[in-house]
């Protein structure tokens, strides 16, 4: 990939005395392009496809400060080293015939004193239809850092001498303070290969004077003052040399992998590196070019891009006008693609658009740099993005929280029954046709809200393919055909960056049907009539999975965007910037709470088909700001804020601070999470970089969970055997846990709540002997409790038999020497480790083996699980047993804590378990696969998820 930034075709033909801007000559740019391997085909390259116009503004903008301008990419002053010359006379920095390759420097001072002439003249000289010029002058004080080392040959009085001198420059004593330096840069269309070649003309050095050198050394240096006419000379050509070789190689295309392949059809060769046209020229390609992958999330495919300076580049109206030759075309693998192929659209004859010719906006206004790109290229993305594969995007839980098959089993009960706890769900995009894109005004209303999208973007009968996780595996359980309308806004966020904003899509899915479910017992049409409020819940945080878009900087400079918009009646997507220097950002810091809750009847949130035309929960917000140095309340009408739901899209930019917002997740009962960033009306730089987070509970009683973090659930533990210890109000905790077990969780949860009530009133009843004789009897009217006496079971007596033992099956594996046959399974009731003994088909002996908490038992110790009831971690998943020397050892995994566990046999039905790998951080335990060796060793494999 090349990317060369503007900052080469303005700056950089400034300042190319020592260092380049940006990322030329085929430096990486974008880390998710690659070069192309056999450059891009030139009969796909479109004239005019892209245009830039630096103005008047833009360029007055870049000879400003150059200093500061200079500081800000650099992060100091200038300099650079003067290069070697060895053989003339003098020879410069090349002591016993060796080039140093570190000489002088070279300080080169822009900054501008009282009576100084300006530091950076930037001309354009108007040379023809498709051609221009820069007349670039610099002024700068110059002064070496340390001596040159110079070699003098010459003669005295007849005889020859020879010395070896050193020379300090300083041009700050002379008549003339300043150096001066003279640039005509040349755009020049190649005629061969149809791109622009950015070069220069003579370069002159002035203002240079014998008083600004000082020879030091032996007599014979300080003697030879006749000689610096000599070095002059000699100096003058070096630096001009070096800015004139700067402007025609630091722009060359790069073939990295040495194969003149890399290059192009304009090449014929690869040398050190760079792409060599015949004649020795190398081949210029200053833009954007590569392969473009791993752009979308899941997405596996590739297309190609090309967006180079191209077809003229014109110095009129006091500034810049360039065009770009532009083509995209697919690149991913056939299998990258999600539907069959598409037909590749044809480009017709692009005009040059008059928007980026002057020097004001469509409203009038000065910019510093326009863009402008042509709707066909808009239209090249969509075949190129559809048939190279990347438009098939694949998006999961860790993306959106609410893909998980409690969301979806709104829709599809069923589903619910496929998985004992909420799992993961992805959905897979998958187009059946390039969509089409239609350029807008990229309006919005007063409230943020979009108004006429900038792109609106259709599909038609797109396949959305649902998966959900069952059994540590994902499985299709169906997919929705729909043709599906995406308006989206851009907007700008903060200093150079844009984020999409999407607008209304309350009718996002239409022409909507449902195959491949066989995996649920719903009927296709059952499923098709309620799709479309659930698609409608997830598409604003598939949205929020859209990256922003930052804007290269131009040298020092940042792009503070003033319009977004389309031009030449929506011909053209065009974006109007200023240039503004990096001074140090005074960010808003935002102030945000809830004031006021409406939600809709308890019936209504608990039938989604009543949901489509009925007015969602909302949250009304009191918003506000500060501000460093500011006294507080001053920045009060002055803001405007952004939100976002649930990490979905954020909102447009509006001024309300009271507002009510209602998205359609708002639907789902449980945890939501609210962010709002603020800044100054008009001011991106402004922008509070740490939204403000408000979390609220809807649908199960409202609460408002707290500002700017949302913590998980998680329950108190309790102590061991019969700890007589109190934590907070428990008489309070008995009525709420059975009122949110039995009555807001839902049916098909039952068995895991239970498990959940069952240890909540255990842990109450060991509790319950300091809580006085109200509570005590209440706890003693639930169930029994406990005493530190003798029975095991506490002050009551243990009850008989066993208990309940709960579904087995899951998670099975089996192991048999001749003497025993032993099968290692999970308990789903209690997720325990069990080993049931099989070896007689009539007496099946199960034993748990891990899993049981130390608590008191309800049961005789000697029965089932000890005769403990309460459920204890959750372990026993994927076991693998196997016998050796006549005992059984078993691998699993504990899914509360995500581990490898081990349990052996120490002698036979007496077990000993422990973790055999923790991990760090990443999940360990999952498929594990369990053998004893011939020496009677374990070795255990199994897959660790989450490891960089």
């Amino acid at each position: 990939m090349r990317f060369l930034r503007f900052q080469h075709v303005v700056l950089a033909t400034t300042f190319v005395f020592g260092f380049g801007f940006g990322c030329g000559g085929g430096c990486g740019g974008c880390s998710s392009m690659e070069p192309l391997p056999s450059g891009f085909p030139a009969d796909k390259r479109h004239p005019n496809a892209a245009q830039v116009r630096v103005s008047q503004s833009g360029l007055a903008a870049v000879t400003a400060d150059p200093a500061a301008l200079v500081a800000g990419v650099l992060g100091g002053p200038l300099s650079f080293n003067l290069p070697a010359t060895c053989g003339g006379n003098p020879e410069l920095c090349c002591p016993g015939g060796v080039p140093q390759a570190t000489c002088g420097p070279l300080n080169i001072d822009l900054n501008r004193a009282a009576g100084d002439d300006p530091r950076l003249v930037v001309t354009p000289v108007a040379a023809g239809a498709v051609d221009g010029n820069l007349g670039v002058t610099v002024r700068a004080r110059l002064k070496t850092a340390s001596d040159i080392p110079v070699h003098i040959q010459t003669t005295v009085f007849g005889l020859p001498v020879e010395a070896d001198c050193l020379v300090a420059i300083d041009t700050q004593p002379g008549n003339e303070q300043d150096l001066e330096i003279v640039i005509p840069v040349q755009f020049r269309q190649d005629a061969q290969a149809g791109t622009t070649r950015l070069g220069s003309g003579t370069v002159q050095v002035n203002r240079l004077e014998n008083d600004d050198i000082t020879l030091k050394g032996s007599l014979t240096c300080q003697g030879a003052n006749f000689v610096i006419g000599s070095f002059l000379d000699t100096l003058k050509s070096a630096v001009a040399d070096q800015i004139q070789n700067a402007l025609s190689t630091q722009t060359c295309k790069s073939c990295a992998s040495g194969d003149v392949a890399e290059c192009g059809t304009f090449a014929s060769a690869c040398t050190d590196n760079v792409c060599m046209k015949t004649g020795d020229t190398c081949l210029q390609e200053i833009g954007l070019a590569g392969r473009l992958q791993n752009v979308l999330p899941g997405a596996t495919g590739a297309l190609d891009l090309y967006e180079v300076l191209g077809g003229y580049a014109t110095t009129n109206n006091n500034g810049l006008a360039l065009g770009l030759l532009g083509g995209m075309q697919p690149s991913g693998a056939a299998r990258d693609r999600c539907g069959p192929p598409a037909t590749e659209p044809t480009t017709g004859a692009i005009p040059q658009s008059t928007a980026f010719q002057g020097n004001l906006d469509p409203d009038n206004m000065p910019f510093g740099v326009g863009i402008g790109v042509h709707k066909s290229q808009l239209t090249q993305f969509a075949f190129a993005g559809y048939d190279g594969g990347i438009l098939c995007i694949t998006i999961g839980h860790d993306t959106v929280d609410q893909l998980n098959t409690d969301t979806i089993g709104l829709l599809s009960r069923s589903l619910t029954k496929l998985v004992d706890l909420p799992a993961p769900v992805a959905v897979g995009l998958r187009p059946q046709s390039p969509p089409d894109i239609v350029l807008g005004r990229n309006t919005f209303k007063a409230d943020g809200t979009v108004d006429v999208p900038l792109l609106d973007i259709t599909f038609h009968q797109m396949e959305i393919d649902f998966f959900a996780q069952v059994e540590d595996q994902y499985i299709r359980v169906f997919t929705v055909v729909s043709d599906v309308h995406l308006p989206i806004g851009l907007q700008v966020t903060g200093m150079g960056e844009l984020g999409p904003v999407l607008g209304d899509t309350a009718n996002a899915f239409t022409n909507l049907s449902v195959k491949n479910s066989d995996a649920v017992t719903e009927t296709p049409a059952d499923l098709a009539g309620l799709f479309p409020n659930l698609l409608n819940l997830i598409l604003p945080q598939l949205s929020g999975a859209l990256p922003s878009v930052a804007l290269p900087a131009i040298g020092g400079l940042s792009l503070s965007v003033t319009k977004i918009t389309s031009v030449d009646n929506d011909e053209f997507m065009a974006i109007f910037a200023n240039l503004m220097t990096g001074a140090a950002p005074r960010p808003v810091t935002t102030t945000a709470q809830i004031v006021g809750v409406e939600e809709p009847s308890a019936e209504l949130l608990a039938h989604p088909r009543l949901w489509a035309g009925a007015k969602a929960p909302a949250v009304t917000l009191a918003l506000g700001g500060d501000q460093a140095g500011t006294l507080a309340g001053t920045l009060a009408g002055t803001l405007e804020y952004s939100i976002r739901t649930d990490r979905g899209a954020w909102s447009g930019w509006n001024t309300n601070a009271r507002p009510v917002i209602n998205p359609s997740t708002f639907w789902l009962s449980g945890a939501h999470v609210i962010e709002v960033r603020a800044r100054e009306i008009g001011k991106p730089e402004t922008i509070d970089t740490t939204p403000e987070l408000l979390a609220i509970e809807l649908g199960m009683g409202t609460t408002v969970l707290g500002r700017n973090r949302v913590n998980g659930f998680h329950g108190a533990p309790g102590e061991a055997g019969c700890n007589c210890e109190v934590g907070g109000n428990t008489s309070d905790a008995l009525p709420l846990a059975l009122a949110f077990g039995f009555l807001v969780l839902p049916m098909r949860r039952r068995p895991r709540m239970l498990r959940a009530v069952t240890r909540t009133l255990r842990t109450l009843a060991r509790h319950a002997c300091v809580l006085g004789p109200i509570v005590w009897l209440a706890a003693l009217a639930s169930l029994p409790g406990c005493s530190c006496s003798a029975n095991p079971c506490g002050d009551v007596d243990c009850l008989p038999g066993d208990i309940e033992h709960g579904a087995v099956g899951k998670w099975t594996s089996i192991a048999g020497d001749g003497e025993r046959v032993l099968v290692a399974t999970y308990d789903k009731a209690f997720g325990d480790l069990v080993v049931v003994d099989v070896t007689d088909p009539a007496n099946h002996v199960t034993t748990a083996v891990d899993g049981i908490p130390n608590v008191t038992p309800t049961h005789e110790p000697g029965s089932y699980r000890k005769g403990v009831e309460e459920p204890g971690p959750d372990v026993g998943a994927n076991t693998s047993i196997a016998l050796g020397d006549g005992l059984a050892r078993v691998a699993y995994q504990d899914r509360d804590s995500k581990t490898l566990r081990f349990a052996l046999e120490t002698k036979r039905d007496e077990w000993l378990s422990y973790v055999l790998d923790e991990g760090a951080g990443e999940e360990t335990g999952r498929q594990t696969a369990l053998t004893i060796d011939g020496s009677g060793k374990p070795a255990v494999a199994y897959l660790a998820v989450g490891i960089d």
